[in-house]
């Protein structure tokens, strides 16, 4: 399949639309984008994809504009959207030659799944695992990155990188506080760059998530939405004060979490549940 490109808006959780684009590859769909609050990356391969149609019913829509629904088996469906022409038939397209592909490999199809003129559910075998990882970019939270790289790698899993900005109350009362704000989503995007390059080196399948307000929920929210099977986080965080903030997220996950939590640290992992 030839590799395509969109400008796109998309949707995967029901809050604020991305805006950014959709790249579609030989095995699976990219999606990047960014709303006034959240950063994101997201990767679907085309085997985990269980349904797709057309949009027609306006809650479905996307900003009031025509879109195609794909069903992920989150609770929320991803919804995508392009300005250009013809675009979404081009997605069709793409997606339907996929079916065939997927059909082709021999693999069963899963019990209950069904195809219709305009989707497909494909066959997939067994649920892929993910585990979120939170990072601030700081040597402690790259512990927790390669802590949860090495076990994505050993147990097959699928990894989403949270990054949650902070800033602290003083930025908005400083004049220059848009560029403090700036530096702190540059701060964030070189920690997700990093986590990124080393899960490409790892091999392992990677995702990530920009977010703005409270680290724990953040983190908790994105962990309910993608199922996580765990979480991961380093016990401090930049610098000595950040540390002491990093290391109070770390003990509220895994006094709030409704899922298993490992803590990482340099030479030794300390899981607790």
């Amino acid at each position: 399949m030839t590799r395509m490109r969109y400008t796109a808006v998309w949707c995967d959780n029901g809050s604020a639309p991305l805006a950014g684009v959709l790249e579609v590859g030989p095995a699976s769909l990219r999606f990047e984008g960014r709303s006034a609050d959240r950063q994101a990356l997201l990767s679907v391969a085309f085997g985990d994809i269980r349904g797709f149609h057309l949009a027609r019913a306006p809650r479905e829509r996307l900003l009031g504009r025509p879109a195609i629904v794909l069903d992920v088996g989150s609770a929320d469906p991803i919804r995508v959207s392009t300005p250009e022409p013809g675009a979404l038939h081009e997605l069709l397209d793409a997606l339907t030659l996929a079916h065939k592909s997927v059909r082709a490999s021999g693999r069963p199809r899963m019990k209950g799944s069904a195809e219709t003129d305009e989707g497909f559910a494909p066959p997939k075998e067994t649920e892929i695992k993910r585990i979120v990882v939170a990072t601030d970019g700081s040597p402690d939270a790259l512990t927790a990155v390669r802590e949860g790289l090495s076990l994505a790698e050993h147990f097959d899993c699928a990894v989403t990188f949270v990054c949650v900005r902070t800033p602290s109350a003083s930025i908005f009362a400083h004049p220059l506080h848009q560029l403090a704000i700036d530096e702190e989503l540059t701060r964030a995007r070189r920690a997700v760059d990093e986590a990124m390059k080393l899960a490409v080196v790892a091999g392992v399948d990677a995702d990530y998530e920009i977010l703005d307000g409270s680290p724990v929920e953040a983190v908790l929210d994105v962990a309910r939405r993608l199922d996580a099977w765990l979480l991961v986080v380093g016990s401090r965080g930049r610098g000595a004060v950040q540390g002491a903030l990093f290391g109070s997220v770390s003990r509220a996950l895994v006094t709030h979490s409704d899922r298993p939590v490992l803590v990482a640290r340099e030479r030794a992992a300390l899981a607790v549940a």
